[in-house]
């Protein structure tokens, strides 16, 4: 893709008022993807093009060839420009339906008859819900009296390390929610793991080479990004 067509896509988007993170979103990618597209680092596929399309309220050939549209931000058409008033009311309505399939965590695909249908993964995002609804923190202090009065995992001394937990849990729920592993708290895990070979086993050495291991999972993290 060509930086032209890149500074269209950041153009349409700033006249639409939003932001990377909230295009991102609405078309189910990472925010990082959004930016790529911007700087001409990589193309959308076709489907996201489509979604682009709908969402900035011009056509498929304004989008890759054409200049920017003002239009799409003012909502005046130009004089004797029927066709493009009428696109920018659909894609208006379709803006509409996309935000309310966003709280659905929907994914776009392509119908049959080439119109843009939404499925959402109903099933999955409410499952995210009911899980991140949970008082987790709530069990956790239950355990910790739990493992305190039998003395179960070291009691006192060493249960206190479950408290680690809580943050390893939501931020998960978000890693899965965004698919973006970036969000899970990796550093959290590893001090976790730590404290657990020093306090409980007293190997403080060579435990801390687990700390070798943040810089390789976030460079992972940063290739499995850059395919996508």
């Amino acid at each position: 893709m060509n930086l032209e067509m890149g500074k269209r896509l950041s153009e349409y988007r700033k006249n639409k008022n939003l932001s990377q993170e909230q295009l991102a979103q609405m078309l189910g990618v990472s925010r990082q993807a959004v930016s790529k597209w911007e700087r001409a680092e990589s193309s959308p596929d076709t489907d996201n093009l489509i979604m682009l399309s709908e969402i900035y309220g011009v056509t498929l050939d304004r989008l890759i060839n054409g200049t920017i549209d003002r239009t799409a931000d003012t909502g005046q058409p130009e004089n004797n420009d029927k066709q493009n008033c009428a696109e920018k009311e659909t894609a208006d309505n379709r803006l509409q339906e996309n935000k309310i399939d966003k709280a659905n965590e929907s994914t776009p695909v392509k119908g049959e008859t080439g119109n843009l249908k939404v499925r959402s993964n109903k099933k999955s995002s409410g499952f995210i819900k009911k899980i991140e609804k949970f008082p987790y923190p709530v069990l956790c202090i239950v355990l910790y009296v739990i493992f305190g009065f039998y003395d179960i995992l070291g009691g006192w001394g060493l249960a206190w390390i479950l408290f680690f937990t809580i943050p390893l849990y939501y931020t998960f729920i978000e890693a899965v929610r965004k698919k973006d592993a970036s969000e899970f708290v990796y550093p959290v895990l590893i001090v976790m793991i730590y404290l657990i070979c020093g306090f409980g086993y007293s190997n403080w050495h060579p435990s801390w080479i687990v700390f070798l291991t943040i810089p390789i999972y976030y460079f992972i993290v940063d290739i499995i990004k850059s395919k996508d």
